[in-house]
């Protein structure tokens, strides 16, 4: 494993051009934190502006962690383990980070990134992205998600955040006065299909899923009586 002084030699520079599409080309030779800028778009966000006095600006926010925590990297394609802290930005489905010489948060598109392991201090958190996969419905590009089970029936969760526009200059309109990031994370099992289907942690929806496993959803699956990730993990364990 390397420190993040030895990252990404020879990798493949990032550009952006007007169109916001992404072009490829090769850089030799250039240094560690060369190659951290290469793979960043340096433009994370744009400032908002209020649309008139009463405007309160943005509550929450759409990282994951709103903190960078020590966290192992693989990209795709690089033999290579890299320590860096680390956020996501389940937004724009990147990973944000600080480059050492400058101090800036520079990001990086999940496309590039194999895996992720987060350490929380107490847990490791483990995170792929979703290409590849199969899923019920069309997701919104290359998304993190995060494995909670790994077996014949994949449980992931995939962060997620709705944005809520102000509204209040109408004459009908709530008083809401500021815009805001609220988490709607989204849980998928894989069925025997081998196709991930969105569920409810709860014992309606893994049965529609699994009608067959109705015994032991259940026996195990306890509403109210501890966490439901939990619950949907001992659930597979019982039944695989």
């Amino acid at each position: 494993m390397k420190k993040i002084g030895c990252l990404f030699v020879s990798l493949i520079l990032i550009s952006v051009n007007s169109g916001g599409q992404d072009k490829m080309g090769v850089r030799v030779g250039m240094t560690s934190e060369q190659n951290l800028q290469a793979l960043t778009d340096p433009s994370l966000y744009s400032t908002i502006s209020g649309f008139d006095d009463r405007y309160q600006g943005v509550r929450g926010s759409p990282r994951m962690l709103d903190t960078l925590l020590p966290s192992t990297v693989k990209l795709k394609g690089e033999p290579e383990l890299f320590e860096v802290k680390i956020d996501i930005d389940v937004v724009r489905n990147t990973m944000l980070f600080v480059l050492s010489s400058s101090g800036d948060l520079l990001e990086v598109a999940s496309s590039w990134i194999e895996e992720l392991i987060i350490h929380d201090g107490e847990r490791d958190l483990l995170f792929r992205t979703t290409d590849g996969l199969k899923f019920d419905r069309e997701l919104r590009g290359n998304r993190f998600y995060q494995v909670l089970y790994e077996g014949p029936h994949l449980f992931i969760k995939i962060p997620d955040r709705d944005f809520l526009e102000a509204s209040f200059t109408g004459l009908y309109n709530p008083d809401k006065r500021y815009d805001e990031y609220v988490p709607n994370d989204k849980y998928y099992l894989m069925g025997s299909d081998s196709i991930l289907h969105r569920v409810q942690l709860n014992r309606k929806s893994l049965s529609r899923l699994f009608p067959s496993w109705s015994k032991q959803i259940n026996s195990v699956f306890r509403e109210n009586s501890e966490d439901p990730e939990q619950q949907v993990i001992r659930l597979l364990e019982e039944v695989q």
